[in-house]
């Protein structure tokens, strides 16, 4: 099931709560300090589903959400409380990556460590929040499903959706901005849509109902660089996001709308405009020039 442009306020995840280590180490603590906070997390939101379970009538949808408990969620504990990061850091023997200089001499460990925990966390880190997302996800489809088909089991799906989501923005996973993400789907712009790692796909059948159909918001999870050059004292630090969707995005769009589209771009290109604030009259007459030029 796709997604409507109107879904996008439900699922977009706006939290601020980047959960980034403020010392910028990446040490061991702060590897097992994240895995302790996901553990609670995930069961939290293990123990909310498994309490609603017995209140959904209709039996497909109680047999999703036992499957989603059983297997999913369950997976995404098993791995985080299994997980040893002092003793995988023993006994991983290609620690040091390549291009990567350690002084000579240095018997302080913390630069393998940092680039361990970068390794390890970011593996770990979007392997779970793939699974709550796409957990997320889930629960909103039949949600929608519920709803069209006026289920009384439609207000407890989205109890339990608010409740996944509220563990996602916990876990730091988030989106961008709404208002960016919907003009970019709407006017098909290719420059920001690619930025936004969305891909995009054109129904010629045209038969998606309301033109434009989302398999999945962007959503991504902040994670800090590594110094690699432990030789300089010189440390410039900076983020990036990493994508956490089981799949890429994509956006499907009717034939029929994209035409629309070209057309409507088609014709604001051959309509003059007015002059722009703080246009010079050189630049504003150099635009004259070239436009009057095209016409002929």
């Amino acid at each position: 099931m796709l997604f409507t442009l109107d879904d996008t306020n439900n699922l977009m995840i706006e939290d601020n709560n980047r959960r980034l280590d403020d010392t910028c180490k990446y040490d061991i603590e702060y590897y097992e300090k994240i895995l302790k906070e996901n553990t609670e997390i995930i069961l939290d939101l293990a123990k909310f589903v498994y309490d609603r379970i017995n209140l959904v009538q209709n039996m497909k949808l109680r047999g999703v959400l036992i499957y989603n408990l059983e297997v999913e969620l369950t997976r995404a504990y098993l791995e985080t409380t299994n997980k040893n990061p002092r003793e995988e850091f023993k006994q991983d023997k290609s620690i040091i990556p390549e291009g990567m200089r350690i002084p000579k001499g240095m018997r302080n460990q913390e630069p393998l460590i940092a680039v361990y925990i970068k390794q390890s966390l970011e593996i770990y880190a979007q392997r779970i929040a793939c699974i709550i997302t796409e957990f997320m996800n889930e629960v909103y489809r039949r949600y929608k499903y519920a709803e069209a088909e006026q289920l009384p089991d439609k207000s407890i799906l989205y109890a339990i959706f608010i409740e996944a989501k509220r563990a996602c923005a916990k876990l730091g996973i988030h989106c961008v901005k709404e208002q960016e993400l919907r003009e970019a789907i709407v006017e098909k712009d290719p420059i920001v849509l690619k930025d936004f790692k969305i891909d995009c796909k054109i129904k010629e059948d045209n038969s998606i109902e309301e033109d434009i159909g989302i398999t999945t918001l962007p959503y991504t999870i902040t994670f800090h660089n590594v110094n690699k050059d432990y030789s300089s004292k010189k440390k410039e630090w900076g983020t990036y996001e990493m994508p956490v969707t089981k799949l890429d995005p994509v956006v499907w769009y009717n034939r029929e709308y994209i035409d629309s589209i070209k057309r409507i771009k088609e014709q604001d290109d051959n309509k003059m405009r007015d002059r722009r604030p703080g246009e010079t009259d050189e630049e504003y007459v150099a635009y004259l020039e070239e436009y009057f030029g095209k016409v002929k």
